[in-house]
């Protein structure tokens, strides 16, 4: 309970020697005030009247001590409060980097380089030296912790850095404490600070006590699905968004299970339990009207799938909609072997869960890696054990995925019919695809291979040119079973370029929140290999800023360095320093290397922060992305 004179909860060594400043100069404010008073009742009491006499020196004496008391004092607490700032100001090594994106009236942290995303809820472990790199996407913004007695303001278009070290658990908020608007009062949160076990767990999505609570990861509370999504609903801190109505940040969720509701697009679609489960794990798919990409995209990694259905029911539960029975997954037998036209809620969330759509596409139609639709249960299941050899497909044990979560992802694959993926096969691409089918049936390997060759020189979808490549490759491999079942998928209807082997791979591991792929593309071609040359051609500067877009390297290389990355403008050509102390001129070769193997020469002051999946673009959308780097002259 707060009492006279006391100041905000302790919560770290810096704030505990900022309230001893406070306390310090409080006493000394006091001290001088109180004598003021006294020598004021004194003057008044007196009862002689002042005699005009001569000033002796020692009357002279007592200012000249008087103000050279109150200089020492004053420089005390100049010197004191200077040694805070600096302490606070040198940052340790040790420091875990947390991404502050501010906008109005939200607070978004990105844990790095774990991508653990939140809103309005920062997660810190107890003794960690925290370091928050900030920055506003509309106007100037100020953090301020009482507990921490710390405030630094944030700015559009530039990056503040402000750290700190909790030093017990506990929940600690925060404010803004500058005018932005007229909801800036909204911009609160808190710092949620945990010891390194329920840190750690807490990272890998396990239930955890809350802080001042005995028993971290116990079992979801009693009352069902419904019960359990609820905490899960608190613990994530979806309520600062998701309120009793409307905001600026996200709609409601109360009564909104059955309704129709506008897209972003101009669609509209149903809320069910299908759309409630994609908006958990794939939140920017499909956007409401009239709301932006604000909710953090890594629930897929940070949540199983039984705590996705405890949401999606505790949802249903605000629109009157309890569950009948019980239970997630049923026994439904699985669809025909190329005959559905999705993929189940169970595979869908395995698929989304360990990153496999940043590869293959949402509808699993293939863009980095090639289209899965229809491959053989066991073959995806080999691939995913046992990888692919010569391309970025490794191998995941069942400590990455399971037995269970595997075998409903395979069952969830083979059963896709090529037509549910979207793919559009041009007239030229099909009679090509049926000229090496022709020559498969005859037992001519090379023909085969032939026409694919024909095929993937008219194929314009990077989804279809890798299923093709992979195609190529197993004619040359002779992998009869392998061409059999894609030539069965593809020929059916009208067939198309569609996904290869490697595919499923994909769908096994759950790689890093960054801004591409999974390491599982299955392309025979795009393998690391080596980095070093680039090759020849002239790229497009306008199709490489698209590619520098959507590919999300505009999120970390800015107009300015920044702590995460450098600029790239007007980097062409110089020479630059590198970690190992060398020193490199930025020329097309070392361009092209440092998009397909970003951690062979990092730069002076920056480290392995970019993922090293971009060795899977195709090798026109690597020029192109070089052309436009040497255009930010």
């Amino acid at each position: 309970m707060p009492t006279f004179l006391s100041l905000p909860e302790k919560a770290s060594s810096l704030a505990s020697s900022a309230n001893m400043l406070l306390l310090a100069m409080l006493a000394v404010g006091f001290f001088i005030v109180i004598w003021l008073a006294l020598l004021a009742i004194e003057a008044m009491l007196s009862s002689e009247e002042p005699k005009e006499k001569p000033p002796t020196d020692q009357d002279r004496r007592v200012p000249v001590w008087w103000s050279l008391a109150a200089a020492l004092v004053i420089l005390a607490f100049f010197l004191w409060s200077s040694v805070l700032y600096l302490n606070s100001l040198k940052v340790p090594e040790n420091a875990e980097n947390v991404i502050s994106v501010t906008k109005h009236w939200v607070w978004k942290f990105q844990h790095a380089p774990d991508g653990q995303g939140e809103i309005d809820e920062l997660h810190v472990a107890v003794g960690q030296p925290v370091r928050l790199i900030m920055t506003s996407q509309d106007t100037t913004h100020s953090l301020f912790v009482p507990s921490l007695m710390q405030q630094q303001d944030i700015l559009p278009g530039k990056f503040t850095v402000m750290w700190f070290e909790v030093n017990k658990p506990g929940e600690y908020p925060f404010y803004t404490s500058r005018y932005s608007g007229t909801g800036y009062t909204k911009m609160a949160g808190k710092i949620i600070a945990l010891s390194s076990e329920d840190y750690q767990a807490w990272l890998s999505g396990k239930p955890i006590a809350k802080p001042g609570e005995e028993g971290g990861g116990a079992p979801p509370p009693a009352g069902g699905a419904v019960a359990e999504g609820e905490q899960l609903f608190s613990q994530l801190g979806c309520g600062g968004c998701h309120g009793d109505q409307d905001s600026p940040v996200a709609p409601t969720l109360h009564d909104i299970y059955g309704r129709d509701v506008k897209l972003a697009d101009g669609s509209t679609v149903t809320v069910d339990d299908a759309y409630l489960h994609e908006s958990i794990v794939d939140p920017h798919a499909k956007l409401v009207e009239g709301y932006g990409p604000v909710m953090p995209d890594t629930y897929a990694d940070q949540l199983t799938e039984d705590q996705i259905q405890a949401l999606v029911a505790y949802i249903k539960s605000l629109s009157g909609v309890m569950p009948e029975g019980g239970g997630e997954g049923g026994g439904a037998a699985a669809p025909a072997p190329g005959t559905a036209m999705e993929l189940s809620p169970e595979a869908m969330a395995v698929f989304t869960a360990n990153g496999c759509n940043s590869c293959h596409g949402d509808k699993l139609q293939g863009m980095i890696g090639p289209n899965l639709a229809g491959l053989q249960a066991d073959y995806v299941k080999q691939v995913v054990r046992q990888g692919v050899e010569g391309t970025a497909m490794t191998a995941y044990g069942p400590d990455k995925i399971s037995d269970e979560d595997l075998e409903v992802l395979a069952q969830g694959i083979q059963s896709l019919a090529f037509a549910a993926t979207g793919m559009q096969v041009n007239p030229t691409v099909a009679q090509h695809l049926q000229e090496a089918k022709q020559a498969f049936n005859g037992g001519d390997m090379d023909g085969t291979k032939a026409a694919l060759e024909a095929a993937l020189k008219a194929c314009g979808q990077p989804g279809g040119q890798v299923t093709l490549k992979t195609m190529i490759r197993k004619a040359e491999e002779g992998d009869a079973d392998y061409l059999k079942t894609r030539f069965d998928v593809l020929m059916p209807g009208e067939g198309g370029e569609e996904g290869g082997q490697e595919a499923a791979p994909a769908a096994t591991e759950a790689p890093e929140p960054t801004p591409t792929a999974t390491p599982q593309a299955p392309e025979p071609e795009p393998t690391p290999t080596a980095a070093a040359e680039a090759p020849a051609g002239e790229g497009d500067p306008a199709a490489g800023e698209k590619a520098f877009m959507d590919n999300g390297c505009h999120a970390c290389h800015g107009d300015q360095d920044t702590p995460v990355a450098p600029t790239l403008h007007g980097i062409y050509g110089k020479e630059i320093k590198l970690a190992d102390g060398s020193t490199v001129t930025v020329d097309d070769a070392y361009l092209h290397e440092s998009i397909v193997d970003p951690h062979a020469k990092l730069a002076e002051g920056y480290g392995p922060v970019m993922p090293p999946t971009y060795t899977n673009l195709d090798p026109q959308v690597i020029l192109d992305i070089i052309a436009y780097i040497r255009s930010l002259q």
